[in-house]
């Protein structure tokens, strides 16, 4: 699928669907496997979300296969992951995302941001999840 584009004073170009997946992921294009290098997590552990990959959440708690706790280190915001397996072949993962907002802070203007795309990043993030999950039973297999 491309997508029409226009420039700022130049012509209509279209531009791919890799293109339009970089251009929301920061210029970065998502990993679509698993790296078991990164399946270790421990507490203490930065979760990267900046470009530069020193920016982000750590690992806090967690219970392998169940749950796990991201925060700030300051108390400010925490990002919980949850498994739920209904006892059959089938699991459902929750997250929820907390925030102390800072009203006097130039930080704050950030936070409406953060409201404002939270349900379109985590929704996009949910799809990425689950297609790489079933992938690995299914290895034909396309989140719709």
């Amino acid at each position: 699928m491309r997508r029409r584009e226009r420039g700022h004073f130049g012509p209509i170009r279209y531009r791919s669907k890799h293109h339009q997946e970089q251009d929301r992921n920061l210029a970065r294009k998502s990993k679509e496997e698993f790296l078991p290098e990164l399946q270790h997590v421990q507490p203490g552990d930065l979760i990267p979300m900046s470009p530069d990959g020193k920016q982000g959440l750590y690992v806090k708690e967690f219970e392998k296969d169940k749950w796990m706790l991201w925060y700030d280190q300051i108390g400010d915001s925490s990002w919980a992951w949850m498994i739920l397996n209904d006892g059959s072949d089938r699991s459902r993962l929750l997250t929820r995302v907390r925030m102390k907002y800072q009203w006097l802070s130039p930080s704050i203007l950030f936070s409406f941001i953060v409201e404002f795309f939270d349900f379109p990043m985590m929704r996009k993030c949910m799809l990425g999840i689950k297609s790489r999950a079933e992938s690995i039973i299914n290895p034909n297999y396309t989140a719709s």
